[in-house]
């Protein structure tokens, strides 16, 4: 073999080790797992793009960028890292769901001690329907591909408490690659799901009571109508300012020539409820204003519930008509 021949082969095997390197790097860089290199002091010397994400995401937490990040030391993530696991609800998995270990605020959340729960399967956490579902089984099958799961989840604690949790379930490797072990990390929002449960069953309540009602802030911005105002504004629609598909978003001041004296009235909750008619073209409205609180008291706008009245007033205005001429037939005659 010539000299030649021997430093061709060898530019060969450099050029197709090159291409491997990048290769390589590619499916690291589009990997939808976040990764990080570290050479052997500790420091960083790559974040892939899901990496850099995921580092920006958590940043304010962190207290890093990915750009201070990469080329500093992997120990910039360890105090706060510290203090989020004790800040939240932390539990480790082996990858065919049986429980390793717990923090004390998982075990807190959940209701139960840490030796309750050691050695038995996740699927004590969720309903007994769920358990048997594809959902739940796929569930598993993406941890075991290495996915991880991030989710709002119902989960049920010690005595049939129903919990709800925002999660993300994280696959981790070991040395050689392999995956070992899920580690959740999770915050109770069951009170906020509550919250959005109630906001919920009254959003039915409004949504199928037979009386006409709108919400506005406290910008005076109407903010919901219920379909019972829908349909009847729909029918006085041809006397309103703004078509009524329009109307969510815009100010109650598009119905007064004047509106100061509403705003004055409606600004302060002390005012309320309110009753008044008003005139919209040829149709008389009856309205009623009422202050709406939220939980800590603090007034957050009026509600309004109001009826057309068109009918009933020209009834009243006419038998207050037919009592005069009745009361001025008998004084006259009394006169006489």
């Amino acid at each position: 073999m010539s000299i030649d021949s021997v430093q061709n082969t060898g530019q060969s095997a450099a050029t197709e080790q090159s291409q491997d390197t990048d290769q390589f790097y590619s499916i690291v860089e589009h990997s939808p797992q976040s990764i990080l290199f570290l050479n052997p002091e500790g420091t960083v010397t790559y974040a892939n793009r899901k990496g850099q994400e995921l580092i920006q995401e958590l940043s304010s937490d962190l207290g890093v960028s990915p750009q201070k990040l990469v080329g500093g030391s992997i120990s910039q993530l360890f105090t706060k890292l510290g203090a989020l696991s004790d800040a939240q609800a932390v539990i480790e998995f082996n990858m065919d769901g049986t429980i390793i270990t717990a923090n004390h605020n998982f075990c807190a959340t959940l209701g139960y001690s840490l030796e309750e729960i050691q050695g038995k399967h996740h699927r004590m956490f969720v309903e007994p329907e769920y358990q048997i579902s594809n959902e739940y089984k796929e569930f598993w099958e993406k941890l075991n591909a290495g996915l991880n799961q991030v989710a709002e989840y119902k989960r049920i604690g010690k005595g049939g408490k129903e919990i709800w949790i925002s999660a993300s379930y994280n696959p981790i490797r070991n040395k050689s690659g392999k995956l070992f072990k899920v580690v959740k990390y999770a915050s109770d929002i069951t009170t906020k799901k509550q919250a959005e449960n109630d906001m919920v069953r009254i959003q039915n309540m409004m949504d199928n009571i037979p009386i006409n009602v709108l919400l506005a802030n406290k910008d005076f911005e109407m903010v919901y109508m219920n379909p019972a105002s829908y349909k009847q504004l729909k029918e006085l629609e041809h006397l309103l300012p703004k078509p009524v598909d329009q109307l969510i978003g815009q100010s109650i001041d598009i119905f007064h020539k004047n509106p100061e004296m509403q705003r004055r009235m409606l600004a302060d909750p002390s005012n309320l409820p309110h009753r008044a008619k008003i005139k919209v073209g040829d149709q008389t409205l009856d309205l009623l204003a009422t202050a709406i609180m939220d939980q800590a008291g603090n007034y957050i706008g009026p509600m309004v519930s109001w009826s057309v009245v068109t009918e009933q007033v020209r009834m009243a205005d006419d038998f207050e008509n037919e009592i005069q001429g009745i009361v001025g037939v008998v004084t006259s005659s009394a006169t006489e």
